[in-house]
């Protein structure tokens, strides 16, 4: 990983002077500049495609030369991207093992040598090599059979589609194995299909692919794999069990998804994400959903830019008292909204920080947090809902809340100052009579009487 293993020397520089690859390593060497090879293609001055020494990220600008074989922006950006977040994920789970905190700042030095280490341990190296662009999406077969009429648009299989492969002749061995699209190449009409056995890609065509019913997933591996591959408007359906990545973190990528679990309501925990949710900062997408399932590492909703989010029936229990268990960023979309779901544990419950989010909280229990149950810095609405069970109080909030339908919140001990406070289930506040008012709204007072606020029963 010192020096990008395709790269053809010598380097030139910008001005097409042969140089000398820099030996600094330092961050942000105002020395160390970019080079290019006899193939134009171009790598930080040390000679990596990647580099957080340099602040680099060459892998995507080399693909669209065709190193690679991928073909088409969106194909490159996904690779990539796939690429970038196992790297974090893998990044962040050796700084834990090291004895590190939960946090830890990409781009410097120390999570240089942590990216260096990862690629020299086969057993972090084994989870990256299948996405790599240079071996994984290179690795369609390239046997001299006819290309097949073109298929219809309108009969592709999704990215993230869960297949099986049968009837191939000269890979026999291949029949039964289990895989998901990850790419339809146009010009031999055939599907890349990542093996979940060994994250290898192998090219069939659609005869030769069942798939599997329902698309339903049941290892942590094939999650990964669906995320990495998936589309705007994908739905990814999670069989019951525990699903824990060895990172610790489960990060949906930037594009509009529904993660659901195929239990039935009624069995609600039957689907775990035993690990910290989170979301791409800075995505975007007609619609984020999650529906019907158990997350036990905290939620972390980045800022983004979806039409909408949709948390519904799920349980979203934090088991670590040193951090907030839901923490959602700024979202410019219609509306954040959690819905008939649990929010259990954490320090505080729910952390509310952006002045942008149209947040609302519907028929929901906060409950048995380490201190508030919401601590809102903008305004947001509840409903019908109940905080109880708090090591402080209730609510906290700077920017304003509506109480609407029949709720039950904890009250605080600071009640009369405004700041915090909670009200009965009869619509009765503890403390002063306006804690809960929004300028041009119900106040608490009126709350418990409004039982149809903006289409909620």
């Amino acid at each position: 990983r010192d020096v990008s293993s395709f790269a053809v020397q010598p380097f030139r520089n910008k001005e097409n002077g042969i140089v000398e690859l820099s030996k600094c390593e330092i961050c942000d060497d105002p020395n160390v500049d970019d080079v290019f090879d006899s193939n134009d293609l171009i790598f930080c001055g040390h000679g990596r495609e990647f580099c957080e020494l340099c602040g680099t990220e060459h892998r995507g600008s080399n693909a669209r030369k065709g190193i690679y074989r991928i073909s088409g922006d969106k194909e490159v950006m996904d690779a990539t991207y796939a690429l970038a977040q196992m790297e974090q994920n893998l990044q962040g789970a050796l700084h834990l093992e090291k004895g590190g905190g939960p946090s830890l700042t990409i781009g410097t030095k120390y999570s240089h040598e942590l990216m260096i280490e990862i690629y020299g341990t086969p057993n972090y190296f084994s989870k990256i090599e299948p996405l790599l662009l240079s071996n994984s999406l290179r690795g369609l077969s390239q046997d001299n059979s006819p290309p097949l009429d073109p298929l219809s648009q309108d009969t592709l299989l999704p990215n993230g589609t869960k297949v099986t492969i049968k009837n191939l002749v000269k890979r026999e061995d291949l029949n039964g194995k289990i895989g998901f699209i990850v790419k339809f190449v146009k010009a031999k009409n055939r599907y890349g299909v990542r093996l979940q056995t060994d994250g290898s890609v192998v090219a069939v065509v659609r005869d030769n692919l069942n798939v599997v019913n329902g698309g339903e997933i049941t290892s942590v591996r094939e999650l990964e794999y669906a995320l990495a591959a998936c589309q705007e408007g994908s739905e990814i359906l999670l069989g019951p069990g525990c699903f824990r990545p060895d990172s610790g973190v489960l990060t949906i990528p930037g594009r509009g998804i529904v993660l659901k679990s195929s239990a039935p309501i009624s069995r609600l925990k039957e689907t775990v994400l035993d690990c910290t949710l989170k979301t791409t900062r800075g995505a975007n997408g007609k619609s984020f959903q999650l529906q019907n399932i158990m997350v036990t590492g905290g939620f972390e909703i980045e800022d983004n830019s979806y039409g909408e989010i949709s948390v519904t029936h799920c349980h979203l229990k934090c088991n670590d008292p040193r951090r907030d268990n839901v923490d959602v960023g700024s979202c410019s979309g219609a509306r954040c909204t959690f819905l008939n779901c649990t929010i259990e544990g954490g320090s505080d419950g729910l952390m509310h920080s952006s002045h942008t989010t149209n947040l609302e909280i519907v028929s929901s229990t906060i409950k048995n947090v380490g201190s508030r149950g919401i601590f809102a810095n903008g305004s947001f609405l509840i409903k019908d809902s109940v905080i109880k069970n708090c090591g402080s109080y209730g609510i906290k909030y700077r920017g304003g809340c509506d109480v609407r339908g029949n709720c039950n919140i904890q009250p605080g001990p600071w009640d009369t100052f405004g700041s915090a406070g909670g009200m009965d289930s009869g619509g009765n506040v503890h403390g002063h009579p306006d804690t809960f008012a929004n300028l041009g709204s119900s106040s608490a007072m009126r709350a418990g009487a409004d039982l149809n606020m903006r289409g909620y029963m």
